[in-house]
């Protein structure tokens, strides 16, 4: 029965996908692309500086909707590199919103050891704490961000990451850490995330684990959440699961299937298939304009709750 359920919600989700208008099916068949004004902003290369001393590389792409284009940080998995996640960001930038992708530390171009010349040639040689602190990665991401939510491109407020199997631990420690800014009187500096979009969620990589961050009030009802994982893919499928399976337990609304689909806090869909991570987004699995309709339910079409302010820091 609940398996039945699940794929009544998974059809409804695709469905809406195609026919919420051609924008949000635009992923599905290669298209000319517009000229001239209508034109995507071409992406731009930036770095990005962390607490912790390390130079992440990363790729912006600029949206049209000013300060009603949700913000996106799109995180690759283990072993990838922004690259894989170009799909989805282009998807994404079409639908006019503000995107960036990073290499993660000891990824892709952003290789190099605070203080050191020598490149690290696998994210298995990254120590412990370099791992442990990967999280922080995306926290420079949300401050090349904030800048451009003063500069009027985005809308801080409905901040959203898209995150792939390791990073996807990354994700929900990082959304934990956000929602337990202190809040200024003068200067709002967290509780900025408000979905998280999930890719074969893994729930634990190297000793890194996402179980303590289930704890938090955030995680366990504030954020909206939609996890992905393919129903061949063994270890991913049996961790989204269990993750989906612990959210529940904290919204147990979501477990009825009678909730109509704007009105779901966690939505876990399960395309037939054995791709993992970023491989999700391949376009003959519909994911992507699900991930479009998914943030257009509970971000776009709820712009009223997260009205656009400009964020300048004390310490700016």
């Amino acid at each position: 029965m609940y398996r039945s359920c699940l794929c009544q919600l998974t059809a409804v989700f695709v469905a809406l996908a195609l026919v919420l208008g051609p924008s949000l099916a635009s992923a599905q068949a290669p298209k000319a692309k517009p000229k001239g004004k209508d034109a995507p902003a071409e992406p731009e290369e930036v770095k990005l500086d962390t607490k912790d001393g390390w130079s992440i590389n990363a790729t912006y792409f600029p949206g049209k909707l000013k300060k009603e284009a949700v913000p996106f940080i799109l995180l690759h998995g283990w072993k990838g590199q922004r690259g894989d996640m170009d799909p989805l960001a282009k998807f994404l930038q079409s639908q006019g919103h503000g995107v960036i992708a990073p290499d993660l530390r000891g990824h892709g171009q952003s290789n190099t050891r605070p203080g050191s010349d020598k490149t690290i040639d696998d994210p298995d040689d990254l120590k412990r704490l370099e791992l442990e602190n990967t999280w922080q990665d995306i926290e420079a991401c949300k401050k090349f961000m904030r800048l451009k939510n003063n500069a009027g491109e985005v809308n801080l407020e409905s901040l959203c990451v898209v995150a792939s199997d390791f990073s996807c631990i990354l994700a929900m420690q990082w959304a934990a850490y956000d929602w337990s800014a202190t809040i200024l009187p003068s200067y709002k500096n967290g509780q900025d995330v408000k979905a998280l979009v999930l890719l074969t969620p893994w729930q634990t990589h190297k000793g890194i684990t996402m179980q303590k961050t289930l704890q938090h009030p955030a995680i366990r009802t504030k954020l909206s959440m939609l996890l992905i994982a393919g129903t061949d893919d063994s270890r991913g499928f049996s961790d989204a699961k269990k993750l989906n399976t612990s959210l529940e337990a904290f919204r147990p609304d979501m477990k009825k299937p009678d909730v109509e689909a704007q009105d779901r806090t966690l939505v876990f869909m399960q395309p037939e298939t054995n791709l993992d991570g970023a491989k999700l987004l391949n376009p003959a699995l519909k994911m992507m304009p699900v991930i479009g309709t998914f943030v257009k339910f509970r971000l776009v079409d709820r712009k009223e709750d997260f009205p656009w302010q400009e964020r300048i820091s004390p310490n700016d």
